[in-house]
């Protein structure tokens, strides 16, 4: 692994990981939160518990994959926003298609609702908004730690 594939690999790890725990703690906790009951959280726990943990396992392993190609991606030039749109694109539909397999191979009924609308939709929203954010954070601080600066990156 050179240099590019570490950083990104590292800087990946290091701000997504964070991120991406605080997010599924949030998912956990909001419903709760709003309604003042545990009903629905307790509900999606029974349903995708397993599929949670295979999200996560698969969030930390893609973190890692996807960060190295983002160190190589920064490494030949490639553009800021086809390079953070690859990175997250990659890291959501891997972590999300991992969640509905999980799904579909734990539960002995098909949950339309937790199992392909829920996970579907929340995919979709983080495949459109992550590459803006957070994927747009992960390459800058990426691209500060290899210590390179390009006048299209400002």
């Amino acid at each position: 692994m050179n240099k590019f594939e570490t950083a990104g690999a590292r800087t990946s790890l290091l701000i997504g990981l964070p991120f991406g725990l605080t997010a599924v703690i949030v998912g956990f906790l909001f419903p709760a939160a709003v309604t003042g009951e545990g009903l629905f959280t307790m509900g999606y726990i029974l349903v995708n518990g397993y599929a949670t943990i295979g999200l996560l396992i698969s969030f930390v392993i893609m973190l890692w994959v996807a960060g190295k190609q983002l160190g190589k991606d920064i490494e030949n030039h490639k553009g800021t926003f086809n390079t953070t749109l690859k990175f997250s694109f990659v890291i959501n539909l891997t972590i999300w298609s991992v969640f509905i397999l999980v799904h579909l191979l734990t539960n002995r009924t098909i949950d339309t609702f937790f199992g392909f609308l829920l996970p579907m939709g929340l995919g979709f929203i983080s495949i459109i908004l992550t590459p803006f954010t957070i994927g747009l954070l992960i390459y800058k601080v990426t691209l500060r730690r290899i210590g390179g600066f390009r006048v299209t990156d400002v």
